[in-house]
């Protein structure tokens, strides 16, 4: 079953910072729009989201926006990571 595009748009659109803080992080705000803490998937303290291009970083893990983050703390596929974006909106 495929996933309708305004729900993926949706999903990448969430709120990163919201997200990662329900994962049980602790962020600190740095300047522009960035935020630093833990990384949810690999618990290394490399981990940053920029709030403006709606993206995060980790120096272990690599980068994504909020689908791939689901993907990678909850293993889900693409499909199941949108879907609990949206629930959660």
């Amino acid at each position: 079953m495929g996933v309708p595009a305004e729900m993926i748009e949706k999903a990448r659109d969430a709120d990163l910072v919201a997200l990662v803080q329900r994962y049980g992080v602790t962020l600190r705000r740095g300047a522009a729009g960035k935020f630093t803490g833990a990384c949810p998937v690999c618990g290394a303290a490399g981990f940053a989201i920029n709030v403006k291009s709606r993206a995060w970083s980790c120096q272990r893990c690599g980068a994504g926006n909020a689908i791939a983050l689901v993907q990678r703390v909850e293993k889900y596929g693409f499909a199941d990571a949108v879907r609990k974006l949206g629930a959660q909106a």
